[in-house]
């Protein structure tokens, strides 16, 4: 019903003079029947027409009603409005461009960090019922870790255990070399169980997903970036085979292009079982803890339900395999939580960050129309002894402010699209789903709200003062509410509140700059400059082998080491600070732990003789690993600074022995050096962890890392690696090739990214409160020349009136730096997690901050207030 009156009404904007007639001609029908109906009674016919006319009242009074009843009044004194709006905005093309301008930076800058936020954290997952679907973790509480991987028994363990789920998969990662058509390549691909794309809730885009038979085959499931990579989205791909680390592997199907779990760089997916068959020791082995889990809820199910559930379940395995699984709980955290959990909060506080730079631009806009409206106040007060109601002009005040909120956000809308391909160009590689980053529909409604709601902020500061001392106005021809005091304490208050909010947004961004450059200075262990890195994996199915796999490593060593400009080769399984392979159970000789069933764990590097010295880590005793440590020498083994402290405190280390691997037969080894910590995993803000390294002879490992140390450029050595690696082994690639420094660069993207962002966000900040400041000022002094030039005739000098105008904006500045440190202390605690090294309420930020914005204030107030100074007495008194 509604609907249909609306669009009735829309019907008169274009039919007005119509529906005019129509009611004219309505209303003379009812005149004319009272009038023959006060004939038949026994008047005169003008006696009766007096009559008719004067029962039905004022006529102009009745048609305007009837036309409020069938017409758009209302809409077409909104379409007048508009038109006024738009014609006054044209008369005016420079206020016009700064508010549109102003505006538009801070609703673009809320638009682009809103698509990223509704991509990250709004949408949700691309899975079927993702609310169900949970990760599942060993958990350590005595150790205060909450997320491990899982090995193969315990996993099988769980989904046969459990009743609260539908159904519980497995997964791994493993990189492949790509074999048999053109250049070999190196790709990441994930190991599943055979029911993982059922618990996903996805089907294949094209072919299908494995079925039970297929759980032993060499069958594989290609992502759909790789498909339309590698097979230009070829449809008759199915069937076909691919070549991974030797082994034939048939293409069964194709997943959807938004399918990327687990994880960006995935791009096919195989048989857990098949994967596994040439490894028993993982197949089997309680202590090799290398997979993850996802499971998902049966109807009706809580995640605490499953959480009580399956910690009943870890303690019933804690005591049928107390020698793995002693100490060992369980973590169920729901899917959306893993996937955005460590973005979320940096999420907001950009988002927070975007908003209080519109807000400030809301408050500068509403400073210009608060100034523009005081050359209105005739008009307004002309208007209002029309019969303009205090409504009437505030409507019109705030049609022309959403008018100008459109072109501001239309403007942003661009800068937000040009925004976003920016910031997707920063991508730090651990921000989930930033690829689908996008200006969609959620967006655009949020802007247009963003818009209305800032048309609607900084319009009601002029539109409340249009209810100016209108009689005063039309006395004086001048002076009217708005140049008041009234209007002055509005301006006030605007800018203050610019300062105070500007204050928390440099406040945030100096913490984290400090943060940042704290980060920065962090030392990773070892020597980063002039440091090739790159990445070799040698297929299961050709090297099985031990012996085979340190001889080709060996050779690939040697020829490298030959090479101009090399002057060290180092290779491992782990490449610091972001990568490590193996983190395992320990026992040290000798050691009594402080808690009983506490476990020790450490990193566990295969390394060749050459480690150290290429990568620069110091040998604190002892000796590094040599030639004669071979498979066939006595086991031995170096370990990391930390762990003498802890494990050796009161004797030597070297000649101490530690054990791994558990079980009836553990490997013992004899401690032959300490080396000086190093960050292996989580990067330069990672906590440090216990390391054990051991030669490579006697732990071989088919994937190892490569370390060239160059005496000049180390990229020029890249060809030469690539050369030596293909004659050992034409079928195996190099990949991962990247300076050390920009493994590190990685390691710290998304604070860098944040940084950035926060310190344009606060420079935007300071630059309109710094504007605010100065207009507030520039129109003081315009308002005041009167009261200047009698201060000056009177006899006060010039330095009088410049501490007068420069202690007005330095008022201002104090006012806001004050609630703002306030703000500051409450909100800066929320950054607490992303803080490295820095308190929240570090004293050093906010009292460099707090006198930056005096000090910016004082110097935008000191520029209007010379122009103070130079006012002529009597040219003011006229």
């Amino acid at each position: 019903m509604w609907l249909k009156n609306f669009f009735r009404r829309l019907q008169g904007l274009w039919r007005s003079q119509a529906i005019h007639r129509e009611i004219t001609d309505e209303l003379q029908f009812h005149i004319d029947m009272r009038v023959e109906e006060n004939i038949r009674r026994g008047m005169s016919p003008d006696e009766a027409r007096r009559d008719a006319e004067r029962r039905f009242g004022n006529l102009t009074r009745v048609k305007e009603q009837g036309y409020d009843v069938r017409g758009g009044r209302w809409l077409e004194t909104v379409w007048q409005d508009l038109r006024y709006g738009a014609r006054s905005l044209v008369k005016n093309p420079l206020f016009t461009l700064i508010a549109v301008l102003t505006l538009a930076v801070g609703i673009g800058a809320n638009t682009s960090i809103f698509s990223i936020v509704n991509a990250v954290l709004l949408r949700p997952l691309p899975y079927r019922e993702p609310e169900k679907l949970m990760t599942i973790w060993t958990a350590r509480p005595q150790q205060g870790q909450g997320q491990f991987r899982t090995s193969l028994p315990n996993f099988k363990d769980w989904r046969e255990q459990s009743r609260v789920f539908e159904g519980m998969a497995a997964y791994g990662f493993n990189r492949y070399n790509l074999t048999g058509a053109g250049e070999p390549e190196q790709i990441r691909g994930a190991q599943v169980s055979e029911d993982f794309f059922n618990v996903m809730g996805v089907q294949a885009a094209l072919g299908r997903t494995f079925t039970p038979e297929e759980n032993r085959g060499p069958f594989v499931v290609l992502s759909n970036a790789f498909w339309s990579r590698r097979f230009s989205s070829d449809p008759g791909v199915i069937g076909k085979t691919l070549t991974l680390n030797g082994t034939n592997f048939t293409i069964v199907g194709v997943m959807p292009a938004r399918f990327d779990f687990p994880g960006q760089e995935v791009v096919m997916w195989v048989t857990l079982t098949q994967a596994m068959s040439g490894a028993p020791n993982y197949a089997n082995s309680r202590t090799n803890h290398s997979f993850c889990v996802v499971a998902r809820l049966k109807d009706g199910v809580t995640p605490k339900q499953a959480q009580t559930e399956m910690d009943v379940i870890a303690s019933r395995l804690q005591r049928q395999y107390p020698e793995t699984n002693a100490n060992l709980g369980v973590s169920v955290i729901p899917l959306y939580e893993q996937v955005v959990g460590n973005v979320r909060l940096a999420m907001l506080v950009l988002l927070g960050a975007v908003a209080i730079v519109l807000l400030i631009s809301c408050a500068n806009v509403a400073n210009l129309l608060l100034a523009r409206a005081v050359a209105r106040e005739r008009e307004f007060a002309v208007r209002a002894a029309l019969g303009a109601g205090r409504w009437r002009l505030i409507r019109q005040l705030l049609t022309e402010s959403l008018l100008l909120a459109l072109l501001g956000g239309s403007v942003g809308v661009l800068l937000a699209v040009w925004g976003i391909s920016s910031l997707t160009r920063l991508d730090p590689g651990d921000v989930p789903r930033l690829d689908q980053v996008s200006v969609d529909g959620v967006v655009l409604g949020f802007t247009l709200a963003v818009t209305m709601l800032s048309g609607i902020i900084f319009g009601i500061a002029p539109a409340l003062s249009a209810k100016a001392n209108l009689s005063i106005a039309l006395k004086d021809s001048g002076r009217g509410a708005i140049g008041t005091r009234r209007g002055q304490r509005l301006r006030s208050i605007l800018v203050v509140s610019e300062i105070a909010l500007a204050l928390i947004l440099l406040v945030s961004a100096g913490l984290m700059i400090r943060s940042f450059l704290r980060l920065l200075a962090v030392d990773p262990g070892f020597n980063p400059r002039n440091l090739l890195t790159m990445q070799i994996i040698l297929p299961p199915s050709k090297y099985a082998d031990a012996q085979r796999i340190v001889n080709v490593y060996r050779e690939v060593f040697e020829r490298l080491t030959l090479h101009p400009g090399v002057e060290a080769v180092g290779a491992g399984t782990g490449l610091p600070p972001v990568f490590n392979q193996l983190r395992s159970s320990f026992t040290v000789e000798g050691y009594q732990p402080s808690r009983a069933g506490a476990e020790a764990i450490a990193n566990f590097l295969s390394i060749n003789p050459e480690y150290f010295k290429t990568l620069g880590i110091p040998l604190i005793a002892g000796r590094a690993f040599s030639d004669q440590d071979t498979e066939r020498a006595p086991r031995v083994a170096i370990i990391s600074q930390r762990m003498v402290k802890r494990y050796f405190p009161d004797r030597p280390a070297i000649g101490g022995r530690l054990s791994f691997g558990g079980g009836t037969n553990p490997q013992w080894c004899v401690v032959v050096g300490v080396a000086s910590d190093v960050k292996y995993s989580g990067g330069l803000s990672s906590a440090e962890e216990d390391a054990i390294y051991l030669p490579y002879p006697q732990a071989p490992t088919n994937g190892m890392y490569l370390m060239i140390r160059a005496g000049a450029d180390p990229l020029s050595l890249v060809a030469s690696a690539r050369s030596v690696v293909r004659s050992v082994d034409a079928d195996v690639p190099i990949a991962k090739i990247k300076m050390m420094d920009e493994v590190i660069d990685s390691s710290v993207a998304r604070p860098r990214l944040i940084v950035a962002l926060l310190g344009l966000f606060g420079a935007i900040a300071l630059t309109l409160a710094v504007i605010g400041i100065y207009g507030v000022i520039s129109y003081a002094v315009a308002q005041c020349a009167q009261e200047i030039g009698i201060r000056m005739a009177l006899g006060a000098k010039p330095s009088d009136v410049l501490g007068m105008m420069v202690g007005r904006g330095a008022r201002l500045a104090l006012t806001g730096v004050v609630i703002g440190v306030i703000g500051s202390s409450a909100v800066t605690r929320a950054l607490g997690d992303l803080l490295f090294g820095v308190s929240p309420t570090d004293p050093l930020t906010f009292g460099g901050v707090a006198i930056l914005l005096i000090v910016v204030a004082i110097l935008a107030s000191y520029i209007p207030a010379r122009r103070a100074m130079k006012v002529d007495p009597v040219t003011a008194l006229k």
